[in-house]
C-alpha cells in the first residue's frame, strides 16, 4: 500500500506485485526485493538509469534507493548468503554465517526504524536486550559490538558464545 505524491508513478508496482520481502523508496522511484533474490523497479523517469536493474537480476540480499540512484547488495560470488552450521552464537550475525560484517549491516539497514507489524519489519534484526519491537540505534549498537568478529577464524573470541 502506498500514499502521498504519485507524480512519478511510485504507486504503480508492476504486476504481479507479490512476494516482496523489502522495499526501498527513492526520490521518484521504488525498488522491490522479491523473495527469489530479484529486484523490481518502477516509477521515475529513469533518466539516470535508477530503474534499470543490471543483469543478471538474481542473488540480491538487500536494496537501497537514493535520489537518482539504486543499490543492490549481492551475497558472495553473486549468490545469496546461505546459512551454515555455525557452532557459536554471535550477537549481530543476522545471516548465520558466523561473522558480523557488511552483509549483516545491510540486513539491519533494510529494517531500520521499523516496528513489529511494519512492511519492512524483520524480527531477526531486533537484537537489543530486552527486545523492544523496533529496529533502531540499540540494535545497531549490538551489531557494532561484534563488528568484524569471525567465529570461524577466532572461536576463542569472548563474543563467540
Amino acid at each position: 500500500m502506498a500514499w502521498g505524491a504519485n507524480e512519478e508513478g511510485q504507486y504503480d508496482a508492476p504486476l504481479p506485485n507479490t512476494d516482496f520481502i523489502a522495499i526501498a523508496a527513492g526520490w521518484g522511484h521504488v525498488l522491490g526485493l522479491k523473495n527469489d533474490g530479484s529486484i523490481r523497479a518502477w516509477g521515475g523517469t529513469n533518466y539516470y538509469g535508477q530503474c534499470t536493474v543490471p543483469s543478471p537480476n538474481t542473488g540480491f540480499t538487500a536494496i537501497a534507493a537514493g535520489k537518482n540512484h539504486s543499490l543492490g547488495l549481492k551475497g558472495e560470488q553473486g549468490e545469496p548468503v546461505e546459512p551454515n552450521d555455525c557452532l557459536y552464537y554471535l550477537a549481530g550475525d543476522l545471516n548465520d554465517d558466523c561473522k558480523v560484517n557488511f552483509f549483516d549491516f545491510a540486513i539491519l539497514a533494510g529494517s531500520w526504524m521499523s516496528n513489529n507489524g511494519d512492511l519492512k519489519w524483520n524480527s531477526i534484526c531486533d537484537i537489543s536486550e530486552p527486545k523492544d519491537s523496533i529496529i533502531n540505534w540499540k540494535d545497531l549498537a549490538v551489531l557494532c559490538e561484534s563488528w568484524l568478529i569471525d567465529c570461524n577464524t577466532d572461536p576463542l573470541d569472548p563474543a563467540c558464545i
